[in-house]
């Protein structure tokens, strides 16, 4: 799994130092290809180990999952006007499937 700051382009700026933590939406954007199985099965399980003291804790995107620089995975802090539940749209083919 990639830790933060490692991904060797623009991401921390010139002259600056490396980032602490990052979404996995910039570690995507970064690597610019998905996950492979391996680190997808990093993620979830360290994602489970950072996220067991908040039972019921909802992410809305990879935005909201912060992969920090000793390798462990953590959320970012909910919004104080962000609604509890999330709506997510069914892609296409889960919509023809439900038909």
């Amino acid at each position: 799994m990639a830790r933060a700051g490692s991904c060797g382009g623009d991401a921390a700026g010139a002259g600056q130092p490396e980032p602490w933590e990052l979404s996995l939406e910039e570690v995507l954007k970064a690597y610019e290809q998905p996950l492979n199985e391996e680190q997808a099965w990093a993620v979830c399980f360290q994602g489970c180990r950072g996220l067991r003291g908040s039972p019921g804790r909802r992410l809305r995107d990879t935005g909201d999952l912060l992969l920090r620089g000793d390798g462990s995975v953590g959320a970012r802090e909910p919004e104080a006007a962000e609604p509890a539940t999330m709506v997510v749209p069914l892609a296409s083919s889960e919509a023809q499937l439900h038909r």
